[in-house]
């Protein structure tokens, strides 16, 4: 009888210890979990920070997302531009890195008169530009950049341009 109450004595100890385990396991894990969530890159356009560059080119429209910069635009003549400036900013706990850039929305036709360069930081494109890796750390913001230029002197007629600025970002 001694015996069986050792036994189950042990087995309660067991029991308990195994209970308590399982929840220390829980916790740690959860635990785990929210700190995974909080180290994140969180990069977006700072949209209070858009600056146009008034030109002899007409504006009609500048949008800015959280992750895009839209513009419309007419061109008249050779030499006329689209200049913005924007912060991109990184909120996040972890590093960012930019990985591309690109102008979406323009025809095959627009692409052979019109030029357009970027600048992210001290960096300076030509074009649409992939494979980058220009880090963006936790905490920070650079400047972004765009010109659009009217080039081709074949091209006289009154054009209106309708595009969007993308740009990419991973996290390593």
């Amino acid at each position: 009888m001694l015996n069986a109450r050792k036994a189950e004595a042990i087995v309660i100890i067991f029991l308990i210890a195994v209970v308590i385990a399982i929840s220390i396991g829980k916790g740690a894990l959860k635990k785990d979990n929210n700190n995974s969530k909080s180290n994140e890159w969180n990069v977006s356009f700072k949209t209070d920070s858009l600056k146009i560059t008034e030109g002899s080119v007409e504006n009609q429209e500048t949008k800015v997302d959280s992750d895009k910069l839209s513009f419309v635009s007419t061109f008249n003549k050779v030499g006329e531009f689209y200049e913005a400036s924007i912060n991109v900013e990184n909120k996040g706990s972890i590093d960012a890195y930019l990985k591309s850039i690109s102008l979406e929305g323009l025809s095959l036709e627009q692409q052979k008169y019109l030029t357009y360069s970027t600048s992210f930081g001290s960096n300076t494109f030509n074009d649409s530009v992939l494979g980058l890796d220009i880090k963006l750390p936790s905490k920070s913001e650079e400047v972004f950049k765009i010109r659009v230029e009217y080039k081709n002197p074949n091209y006289s007629n009154e054009e209106k341009v309708s595009a969007t600025v993308v740009l990419e970002f991973v996290s390593k």
